[in-house]
């Protein structure tokens, strides 16, 4: 990413430090199924929004 001056995405900075953090027990698991699920939703609602705002213009 340096090497290409690109910006790196939110998803690699979250799971670097759950891979950093592998061996601090059972409760990085849920919380990373907590964040997997969060994520899910936010994109589920954001492409609901967007498919009724689009058609809404047709």
């Amino acid at each position: 990413m340096l090497e290409n001056k690109a910006m790196h995405p939110l998803v690699v900075g979250t799971a670097l430090s759950f891979a950093f953090r592998a061996g601090a027990g059972e409760g990085n698991l849920l919380l990373f199924a907590l964040a997997v699920v969060l994520v899910l939703l936010a994109v589920q609602r954001g492409s609901a929004y967007l498919l009724r705002h689009f058609t809404a213009l047709i």
